[in-house]
């Protein structure tokens, strides 16, 4: 292609490698999402069939609310009041299609290139690239047991306007940031007139810990934006992301998303999704699907640890559907092409690092294999291995 055809953006996008788990072989733990066998379908299929009848049709006019539909936002707003405890006004909820969305447009509108936005390290990789593709600079901080360092942070020379985090559930380590961490944090940006974005994507389950106050309840209509989605629950049926600004954020990013229509939702989605949030299915749903996933972490962990020993260490983080473990006597390679023969879901954490990865941390993902199965499956990992 004749690069003088394109925009700056154009070249910039031919000639960068972008880094981030997106690449095939994140297959290998489903994108992040539940097991196609823990969906709702049957739910969903019925409330869609409940909304595609010509006297909804004939209710509906063309509403050109681009932060979403009302009934969605409101069920939105009082969905996360039920469950974290987060206590908005609902035309503060915006709707995306994709909770990439959400950080590509806050980024636009709040960040200007060359600005600095911190990341955790490791992280999330597609804030990574989003970043990288409008000219944004990273600070990669380190975290600790409690969450990403604010002391780290504090070591910084120069202004940062942005932090991103993942404090309910730390991707991928899955650490949940203290209470004491989050004021920290909280303070220091208070201090030094900086936004946070605090992505809530991976804290739909938790096992004995319970989820600790957000960073958006704590400071409400400050510097917080919250951002979540329900892809990890519900993906391939809606891929559906939201974020919580504050209120005086909303005019502008109503004006930005009118300038992209595109990323609206389908409206039979919303409706639908709206009537799982309203009548409850969806949270009875997930406590369902919990007391599942539960059993298959014990097991799969109990096997790794039965069959490996002190071959394998595992992080006993206690939320998500995946969890980090060590394995430090094979290769990437033969440890990579084990897991494939055994069927088993794992994946090398290398991409979440900007800097120093480490080459032999991994994560698996217990929710997918069936619990009859995860012996076999470890003990086919197991030998795969040993035959190497």
């Amino acid at each position: 292609m004749d690069e003088s055809k394109l925009s700056n953006l154009g070249r910039q996008l031919l000639t960068q490698s972008f880094k981030h788990p997106s690449t095939p072989s994140f297959a290998a733990l489903n994108y992040g999402a539940i097991p196609r066998s823990a969906l709702p379908i049957r739910r969903w299929r019925e409330l869609m069939q409940q909304i595609c009848v010509p006297e909804t049709f004939r209710k509906l006019e063309y509403e050109p609310n681009v932060l979403g539909r009302a009934e969605l936002r409101k069920a939105i707003a009082a969905y996360l009041f039920r469950s974290k405890g987060i206590d908005c006004d609902w035309r503060q909820v915006a709707i995306f299609s994709l909770s990439a969305g959400i950080i590509n447009m806050l980024f636009k509108l709040l960040l200007e290139p060359g600005s600095v936005v911190a990341v955790e390290d490791p992280g999330y990789g597609a804030v990574k690239n989003i970043a990288k593709s409008l000219g944004i600079k990273l600070l990669p901080v380190p975290i600790d047991d409690q969450g990403l360092s604010v002391s780290a942070l504090k070591q910084h020379k120069g202004p940062v306007k942005m932090v991103y985090v993942t404090p309910s559930h730390h991707d991928p380590m899955g650490i949940i940031m203290s209470p004491a961490r989050r004021k920290e944090l909280l303070a220091w940006a208070d201090e030094n007139n900086v936004w946070i974005v605090e992505d809530d994507y991976d804290s739909t389950f938790y096992y004995g810990t319970a989820p600790h106050q957000t960073l958006w309840s704590m400071r409400p209509d400050a510097n917080v934006i919250y951002s979540s989605t329900f892809w990890q629950i519900l993906y391939p049926l809606a891929t559906i992301g939201y974020t919580v600004v504050p209120k005086n954020l909303i005019p502008l990013l109503s004006a930005a998303k009118d300038l992209q229509t595109e990323g609206i939702a389908d409206f039979t989605v919303q409706l639908t999704l709206t009537k799982m949030l309203d009548e409850g299915h969806l949270e009875k749903h997930i406590r369902k699907i919990q007391k599942s996933f539960a059993k298959k972490r014990i097991a799969l962990i109990f096997e790794l640890k039965r069959q490996l020993g002190s071959q394998i260490d595992i992080r006993n983080d206690s939320a998500g559907n995946y969890f980090v473990v060590y394995l430090q006597h094979w290769s990437k390679a033969t440890i990579e092409l084990a897991a494939l023969q055994a069927n088993l879901p794992l994946l090398s954490t290398a991409t979440y690092y900007l800097q120093d990865a480490k080459a032999d941390e991994y994560l698996i993902n217990f929710s997918l294999p069936n619990e009859e199965e995860i012996s076999n499956i470890v003990s086919a990992f197991v030998s795969a291995l040993n035959q190497a």
